[in-house]
């Protein structure tokens, strides 16, 4: 009974013990947050006041420049010394204000942040074992874009973490834009879905400004990076380069001839239709059933005539695929050529046939 009694009070006590403890780190977390957010709209006051005041009218580079910033500086660095994470603050602060300006003032502010040594800390992290800092300080440069960061940049592509990898070709891309493509492509060894779909996004974005960078690309001699390129064209519709498109259907490589249909199929030209057509009576069923794909995609009468013929196919994958294709191809004729009621009419007609077949 004794002993019961010692161990409910010894389990009393500690409770008390990690109750206070709580609370204790709770208040401690709240004050902390209240003195870096005064520090933080401090700076930022600071920071509107400083400015304000034009800069010098000559280049970034020069010595009058450099004057000029040199006091603005000296103020940030004598807000936060000897205050706990001080420095940690000012950096955040200064990303945050550098993504809401732009022109001038941004320029402004990346030589501050530089100034301030938050650029060689930012170096340094992305030598650090833990994945997770380098990651950040990967953030931190794609935020302030500092040009001299592109080559360290660039060997974080070949980091043995995706997550980090990822991270640096954002930075790269938004540093130094489409001219980086082809350095990044080659660097990485095999690039994911995820790398691919970005790039390809940002080629999208930027529209044909990026074409002269991604043509040089279909003579590599990895596979992965001409399917990277087959698909990019296709991707912004870059009808000018068919051509350079249509040899890739006679490559004796499943992937390439799939990268050319899909760039094809996207470029909806008609001129692809004659060459696709061969494609379409070899006895590959699943190269068949992609070049059904892409003739739905370019549509017109000669890929009707060419996806009608199809249907007597031998294989009842690629006559499924054919029929498909047909159906799908009727169905935009409906909805081009036709008033919204009748598209309606379609629709029921096409659901109770649907019913009738059950």
């Amino acid at each position: 009974m004794f002993v019961i009694i010692l161990t409910c009070i010894g389990f009393f006590l500690l409770c008390c013990v990690l109750s206070v403890r709580i609370v204790y780190y709770r208040w401690h977390t709240i004050a902390r947050e209240r003195k870096a957010q005064a520090l933080r709209d401090t700076i930022v006051t600071a920071l509107a006041e400083l400015l304000s005041q034009p800069p010098p009218r000559v280049l970034p580079s020069s010595v009058e420049y450099r004057e000029y910033i040199t006091p603005i500086v000296d103020v940030m660095l004598h807000l936060v010394h000897g205050r706990a994470y001080g420095r940690k603050v000012l950096s955040a602060t200064l990303l945050e204000y550098m993504t809401h300006v732009s022109g001038e003032a941004r320029v402004r502010l990346e030589h501050i942040y530089t100034a301030c040594g938050f650029m060689d800390e930012a170096l340094q992290k992305l030598a650090s074992p833990v994945w997770w800092e380098r990651a950040n300080a990967i953030r931190e440069l794609r935020i302030s874009r500092p040009l001299d960061a592109l080559n360290p940049l660039c060997d974080m592509l070949m980091d043995a973490n995706s997550d980090v990898v990822l991270e640096a070709l954002y930075a790269v891309l938004d540093t130094g834009g489409v001219k980086m493509i082809p350095q990044i492509v080659r660097i990485l060894p095999r690039m994911s879905q995820l790398e691919e779909m970005y790039i390809v996004d940002l080629c999208m974005r930027t529209g044909f400004e990026c074409v002269e960078h991604i043509l040089p690309l279909l003579n590599d001699e990895r596979n992965d990076i001409k399917r990277f390129a087959l698909h990019t064209l296709g991707a912004i519709h870059s009808v000018e380069h068919i051509s350079v498109v249509l040899p890739f259907l006679g490559s004796n490589k499943h992937e390439l001839v799939d990268a050319a249909l899909d760039a094809l199929g996207n470029i909806a030209s008609d001129e692809a239709t004659e060459e696709i057509e061969k494609l379409c009576f070899r006895s590959d069923p699943l190269l068949q059933a992609k070049a059904t794909m892409a003739l739905r995609r370019i549509g017109g009468a000669r890929s009707v005539h060419i996806l009608s013929a199809m249907l007597d196919d031998k294989d009842s994958n690629v006559r499924g695929a054919a029929s498909n294709a047909l159906a799908k191809l009727r169905l935009n004729q409906v909805f081009d050529s036709s008033s919204p009621s009748e598209r309606l009419a379609y629709y029921k007609t096409r659901s109770f046939q649907s019913r009738g077949a059950l």
